[in-house]
């Protein structure tokens, strides 16, 4: 009974922080792609596709956050004797605390292995379509920036019978980070999927090295897919970005690409840290949790932990190139971590 009832509490405040986290870092990934977002009815599904990635980041700092917070009530009351001195009652929070971590550790392994790193690449594709179809919807007389990289502008704009938009006096600005910048005059232009077809023109070319072109047109055909499908996506296609790529892709991958493997081993460690997250919590607070306010002592904990995971995934990024160290950073801090703190535990409480 005594452990339903700390598996139940629990429960209830990793449900409560991981909406708090959930809204937070939601709001966050939204205002820093406010820019990308052409209109305001886009957002709720930019949210729908981030939510899955967004549970990575939410996930660890929510349980930690439960089960710290749990205990320091029972600290914050003087409730703790009966778990310094009931053996009983000791063994009804490691049970808890443990049924806990694999029920979330069960929750976040898929999160981690499929859905959260595709769902970064769907919500950009969501971005991009939409600013794409938000062309035919632009209004003449006005400077336009439908995505990064890409701005328009014209004077007239006529429907044709072929469902294409036939835009008069156009003006097109592209920026790439790899061909320079490019600007084009036309009388007329006609987008067709990918394709802006621009007529009786000019374009003044300058590119990364300084050069600069003019030419004159009767005809010219800009390819804007590069521009509808960013960088990113079109590296992961090619691996390019791993951490974005499928399990299947990476499993696939990881036979001959050692960026892969690591990205592999690197999403094992991500779920064995959420594992320990609620572990690591409970030790923590059951050495040092006395003293402090219930609220934060449990934020200063949990951000704590957070901290270490997250400097400890970023060292062995950094480190990757070096595949034994690499991985030995991956996978001995935590375990060194956890066996560090249960051994402390042990000598204070048997």
């Amino acid at each position: 009974m005594l452990a339903r009832f700390f598996y139940q509490r629990f429960m209830s405040f990793f449900l409560l922080a991981a909406s708090v986290c959930f809204v937070f870092f939601t709001s966050c990934n939204v205002f820093l792609r406010l820019q990308f977002i052409p209109f305001l009815g886009a957002i709720p599904l930019v949210c729908w596709y981030m939510l899955p990635l967004i549970g990575i980041y939410a996930f660890p700092f929510a349980s930690s956050f439960a089960v710290a917070h749990v205990l320091g009530n029972i600290i914050a009351y003087n409730q703790d004797g009966m778990i310094y001195f009931l053996s009983a009652a000791r063994s009804s929070l490691h049970r808890a605390v443990l049924l806990f971590s694999l029920t979330l550790a069960v929750l976040y392994a898929p999160l981690v292995f499929e859905y959260g790193p595709q769902s970064y690449s769907k919500g950009k594709q969501f971005l991009l379509i939409a600013a794409k179809e938000q062309l035919a919807k632009l209004e003449p007389g006005k400077i336009h920036t439908p995505f990064p990289g890409f701005m328009v502008s014209f004077a007239q704009k006529e429907f044709l019978e072929n469902g294409y938009v036939e835009l008069q006096k156009i003006m097109v600005a592209l920026m790439h980070k790899k061909r320079g910048a490019q600007f084009f005059v036309a009388q007329r232009g006609q987008l067709r999927d990918n394709i802006f077809q621009l007529y009786n023109g000019s374009a003044w070319m300058q590119q990364q090295s300084g050069k600069e072109h003019v030419v004159h047109f009767g005809h010219s055909r800009l390819d804007l897919k590069s521009f509808f499908q960013s960088d990113s996506i079109q590296e992961d296609s090619k691996l390019g970005h791993v951490k974005f790529t499928s399990l299947a892709k990476l499993l696939q991958h990881a036979k001959h690409s050692r960026e892969a493997l690591f990205e592999l081993h690197k999403r094992v460690t991500t779920v064995l840290w959420q594992l320990f997250f609620p572990l690591l919590a409970c030790l923590a607070m059951m050495l040092w949790g006395q003293g402090y306010s219930n609220i934060l002592r449990s934020i200063m904990l949990s951000g704590g932990l957070y901290f270490i995971y997250f400097a400890n995934l970023g060292i062995a990024q950094m480190c990757s190139k070096n595949h034994l160290l690499s991985f030995f950073l991956l996978y001995i801090p935590v375990l060194l971590f956890f066996s560090i703190l249960l051994v402390l535990y042990r000598r204070r409480f048997y």
